[in-house]
């Protein structure tokens, strides 16, 4: 009889992967941003090494391992388009297998626990996107078996240790989620051997990070100093953060609520294992705060979600095996799910093309649904047998890709964008292309904000300095300012020298040591852009 039941529920979850497996081809789509890797991705496969413009080494990506995986898979699929597209729906799903047989305590929470994922905008959207959301997912599974099989060896602790080394790889931030666990893990039966363990299973983070600084000059990536290094006062970030936190509790309810009610159980049915996962969950909802959240709607809160899931069906798992709690659970996250006014159940080849969508694009903040935007111009369901993707934005109706293929007409030239993902793919290595957002530019991800009323979060308007444009058209430095120039020929040092150069390696010291105090101090200049020679751009 038992063994009748085990097949039947292995069969019912089978039915319910395969559900949300044709959910996940419904809801793919590819995000401007993800363009960017993909330029990366494409200069590497055409030998001009791991940069966007190929005359300088600068990490414009956040994802070290997603690239990597883009990059084995694209070298023999040579259409980035299917090649994204196709890498996250296998991770993905795969992840979701993992969960359903392995991770889940019993067949009832693998039921609750894929209900809940499928109902999440936040967890199904990105799921696809071209960003590395979908590694974060299997490998957070991945440390989630281990990590409940209650092993104290080193051997265990050498897997957790690696699971969050690759994770950290994957994307720098989820050190704050993982970091908990492995801590707890180490120091429950503390000993040197387990201390060396987890030294050997970080080896994977501390390659990348030695790479990163010797090819790139610096340990993060250039996005972290771009946003990072704003000069945006903590206050603003806080109202920026809570406009986050609002758009997605009105779009998204199901995610933060089931966020909460995941930290609210770990205190109330505490279980001292639990414990360090709330840590991480609660350590990244802050962390969203101190950094202001996104301009993405959801995706800061896609794999926190996803390990609020886990932690919720493992707290109260004895009590879902009751029928009617198993009911009511089912029940109140496909409501919570259903008040979504753009439910993950309903997207396809129509999914954005009323004007009803139109209102729901962005709100009066800047936050954007990304997919909603997206979705008819990089949608895995809206294919047209006789032209390529990507197809004119539905919304704003500019046609990414023809701005790009103009541009790789012109080249060799030196172009200023706002918007650079697609643009930059499709013109090709031979454009130059300064974002004046700063996400792709080492020398403007320096510089402080250009100070106005309303501005995005993630698209922070920097001063262009007088003669820079000029320095990258002629390859050499004729910016006026004599400081700024003086600072230029450092990182120019830096991002396009020699990569072994003495005179390289001591300045890359020098700039991440934060020696350049003469620079530091002139950067007040920049808080009154008026009183400074700078370039006036035109997208």
């Amino acid at each position: 009889m038992c063994t009748i039941i085990n097949k039947l529920h292995y069969a019912i979850l089978t039915v319910l992967l395969t559900v949300f497996a044709v959910l996940l081809l419904y809801n793919s789509w590819l995000g401007d941003d993800a363009y960017i890797t993909f330029r990366t991705v494409d200069n590497f496969l055409n030998g001009y090494g791991l940069r966007w413009n190929p005359a300088e080494r600068v990490q414009v990506y956040t994802h070290p391992l997603w690239l990597f995986i883009l990059i084995a898979v694209e070298f023999f699929v040579r259409n980035i388009f299917y090649t994204a597209h196709g890498v996250s729906f296998v991770i993905s799903l795969s992840a979701l297998a993992i969960f359903s047989f392995c991770c889940a305590p019993s067949y009832c929470a693998a039921l609750i626990g894929l209900t809940a994922l499928m109902m999440s905008n936040a967890f199904a959207e990105y799921c696809s996107s071209g960003l590395e959301n979908p590694m974060s997912y299997l490998l957070s599974v991945l440390f989630f078996c281990i990590y409940f099989k209650d092993d104290k060896s080193g051997k265990s602790i050498f897997y957790l240790s690696l699971l969050a080394s690759l994770a950290i790889v994957n994307r720098m931030d989820m050190l704050l989620l993982f970091a908990p666990a492995v801590v707890f893990c180490l120091f429950r039966d503390f000993s040197s051997k387990k201390l060396f363990f987890c030294f050997l299973g970080f080896i994977p983070f501390i390659l990348w990070e030695g790479f990163a600084l010797v090819y790139y000059g610096f340990p993060f990536p250039n996005t972290a100093y771009a946003k990072l290094g704003a000069g945006i006062p903590a206050g603003e970030l806080f109202i920026k953060a809570r406009q986050y936190y609002n758009h997605s509790f009105h779009k998204d309810p199901i995610t933060l609520i089931l966020i909460g009610c995941a930290l609210s159980g770990s205190i109330t049915f505490y279980q001292r294992k639990l414990v360090p996962l709330a840590i991480g969950i609660a350590l990244y909802m802050l962390y969203i705060v101190k950094i202001g959240g996104c301009f993405m709607s959801g995706r800061f809160f896609s794999v926190p979600f996803f390990w609020a899931v886990v932690l919720l069906i493992h707290t109260v798992d004895k009590y879902l095996r009751k029928s009617l709690i198993f009911v009511l659970c089912v029940l109140c996250i496909v409501v919570l799910g259903f008040c979504s006014p753009t439910n993950t159940l309903f997207k396809g080849r129509s999914y954005g093309l009323s004007d009803h969508y139109k209102n729901l694009s962005m709100d009066e903040h800047g936050i954007e649904d990304e997919q909603l935007c997206y979705y008819q111009s990089t949608g895995l369901m809206v294919l047209k047998s006789d032209i390529a993707p990507p197809y004119p934005l539905i919304f704003s109706h500019r046609d990414l890709k023809q701005m790009g293929l103009a541009l790789k007409a012109q080249a060799p030239t030196v172009a200023v964008r706002y918007a650079v993902g697609i643009v930059g793919y499709y013109a090709g290595p031979q454009v130059y292309i300064v974002d004046i957002y700063a996400l792709v530019d080492p020398l403007l991800a320096r510089l402080p904000m250009l100070e106005a009323e309303e501005w995005r979060i993630g698209h922070v308007i920097r001063v262009v300095p007088g003669g820079y444009l000029e320095s990258l058209e002629s390859g050499k430095n004729l910016i006026r300012d004599h400081v700024l120039w003086k600072y230029y020929n450092e990182l120019a040092l830096v991002t396009r020298g020699a990569i072994f150069d003495m005179q390289r390696l001591k300045t890359i010291v020098k700039l991440n040591c934060g020696k350049s105090e003469k620079f530091q101090k002139y950067l007040e200049k920049f808080k009154n852009p008026p009183n400074l020679e700078h370039e006036k751009i035109v997208d």
